[in-house]
């Protein structure tokens, strides 16, 4: 059965599955608050097909990676991202502390499905071995794989990324970041993912540690440096906050995107804010996009909580089309020292023309031009003019 087949029976009786199949689901009772199940929202999602030209980039809060639990030779997370037909996954609180051993064992099951992937991990540095909270697991498999560039992990391992190279002298950044839920206000437990983030701030010098600002601080430098270097972001992040409801009163997430640029891929598209969690009403797992990307969206839309992963939050996807988005075809190598430019570039437009005025001033272009232009004025076309028109031209040429 295709991912995409969404059947809808009648409510099971109490000795009924819930659910057989990752792709198909039984509606039970659809409450938002108490642990109900979320039903899905947005565009509905299509199956694959080796040439369908799309790329499907996903988030999703696993709550725990099933990574070496009892009776899964391959973790149930990768078994879904292979059904789905996801590309680029980033999953969220994975709750597991990423040492080398551990890093090694998940890299081997992936590639038990995909010859081509990579995989980025980040848990704070503690010195566990089994579980830790918080915590991401950055994937990306298949074609597109090829394109990764570099990848890299920020400090206290909150967040973790990819780059991915594009045409026109221009790249991707992935990143996949975990914001923790709770304030110091919240009197948070000591072995939690805020107060594993807390501690290791304290121990960096920060006098009065907040790792819910602290995240979105951090974010903003790598996302700002990253485009600087020619990459332009796509953030999937689990941020424990609704910015359209304002859910915590402080309008943190909403600055947060407006400082960096970024787009709300399925708010710009469905003007909605559904729920994305099963004990609550808030809608918290989100991709974020640069605005190049958002006319690249085919489709874009959450999963419900029934499908797909064991979670108690909603997978979120896009679907991009991979020509638009990488301008080129994936499977082809790109070409790194690309020099083409687009209208939307203004900074690189203007610094291009910039340079290339002083080059032309330097070897006194326009002087010649001008005498050139009057002589083929008095003299007519010349075979010597002819040549020294051509000289010009192959100039100009190499200077572009």
């Amino acid at each position: 059965m295709s991912p995409t087949a969404r059947p809808v029976p009648p409510n099971p009786g109490p000795d009924q599955p819930r659910q057989q199949y990752l792709d198909t689901w039984v509606i039970g009772s659809p409450k938002r608050n108490g642990g109900g199940n979320v039903e899905p929202s947005g565009d509905p999602l299509c199956s694959r097909g080796s040439t369908d030209g799309i790329l499907r980039v996903a988030i999703n809060n696993i709550n725990g990676t099933t990574f070496h639990q009892k009776g899964f030779e391959v973790a149930h997370e990768i078994q879904t991202i292979q059904e789905l037909g996801i590309d680029i996954i980033a999953m969220c609180e994975s709750n597991r502390a990423w040492t080398y051993k551990n890093k090694q064992e998940y890299e081997r099951q992936t590639h038990l499905l995909w010859h081509n992937t990579r995989t980025v991990f980040a848990s704070c540095p503690t010195g566990a071995e089994g579980y830790q909270p918080g915590g991401n697991v950055l994937n990306i498999n298949g074609p597109a794989a090829g394109r990764v560039k570099a990848t890299g992990t920020n400090k206290w391992e909150r967040f973790c990324w990819m780059e991915l190279r594009g045409q026109r002298d221009e790249g991707w950044v992935i990143i996949s970041a975990y914001r923790v839920c709770q304030e110091e206000s919240h009197r948070p437990g000591a072995l939690t993912a805020y107060m594993q983030q807390y501690t290791a701030m304290l121990s960096a010098g920060i006098t009065r540690p907040n790792p819910r600002q602290q995240i979105l601080d951090d974010l903003l430098h790598l996302i700002t440096s990253k485009r600087e270097q020619g990459f332009r972001p796509i953030l999937l992040m689990d941020a424990n906050e609704d910015w359209v409801t304002n859910s915590h009163g402080k309008n943190q997430l909403a600055d947060f995107m407006a400082a960096a640029n970024l787009q709300d891929a399925f708010y710009e598209r469905h003007q909605q804010s559904p729920p994305t969690y099963t004990r609550g009403n808030s809608r918290l797992d989100y991709i974020l996009v640069d605005p190049v990307a958002s006319p690249c969206i085919r489709r874009v839309g959450y999963l419900g909580t029934h499908e797909g992963n064991f979670s108690d939050h909603c997978l979120e996807y896009v679907d991009f089309d991979m020509t638009a988005f990488f301008r080129g075809v994936t499977f082809r190598p790109a070409s790194i020292m690309s020099r083409e430019i687009i209208l939307e570039q203004a900074d690189k437009i203007e610094s291009f023309l910039s340079d290339l005025r002083a080059t032309q001033n330097r070897y006194k272009i326009p002087e010649r031009i001008f005498r050139l232009a009057r002589r083929f004025a008095m003299e007519g076309p010349t075979k010597s003019l002819i040549a020294k028109y051509n000289s010009i031209d192959t100039q100009l040429t190499e200077m572009t």
